[in-house]
């Protein structure tokens, strides 16, 4: 099974740092090139340094005592989510704590997706629950009369919730 494995965070860039410099976090985040960044996040792969998170790119050069990444962003713990490997009606990625809207049958229900891997049950589900016997985000992702819509998420818009 080859399942790509991304995560994203949002920026945990020193404002005062970014005022001294004259940027917007935005402006500071698209001047570094090879980031994958939009929408406020973050894209890539996931490091730790202690407590701290960090998304990074690819390996540029290495060798046996060093390595050299594309980019080395510090993220916000809170924000850090995963991609489910999944992608709503529109093509767009599913990630961890994306609000979804699902439509089924004409009914519209919203819900957040969540690892629930605390839970003692390692899967990526949909909160509220769905009443189905099976998965919630499985069920609404392989069921022909769904459809599924990220409309946000919960650290851009929690009014959603």
């Amino acid at each position: 099974m080859n399942r790509e494995i991304l995560f994203r965070g949002k920026p945990d860039i020193d404002q005062e740092w970014l005022d001294e410099m004259d940027f917007t976090l935005d402006e500071y985040m698209q001047s570094l090139v090879s980031v994958n960044y939009k929408d406020g996040f973050v894209y890539g792969q996931l490091v730790y340094s202690g407590k701290q998170p960090y998304i990074v790119g690819e390996v540029v050069e290495s060798t046996d005592e060093w390595i050299t990444l594309e980019y080395w962003i510090p993220v916000k713990p809170e924000t850090v989510g995963q991609y489910t490997g999944l992608e709503d009606k529109n093509g767009v990625e599913i990630y961890e704590e994306d609000v979804v809207k699902v439509t089924y049958y004409g009914e519209e229900s919203v819900h957040v997706v969540k690892w629930m891997g605390e839970r003692d049950y390692p899967a990526f589900d949909l909160e509220p629950f769905l009443d189905c016997d099976s998965n919630g985000l499985s069920y609404v992702m392989c069921d022909c009369e769904c459809e599924t819509e990220v409309i946000g998420n919960i650290h851009d818009n929690p009014e959603l919730l």
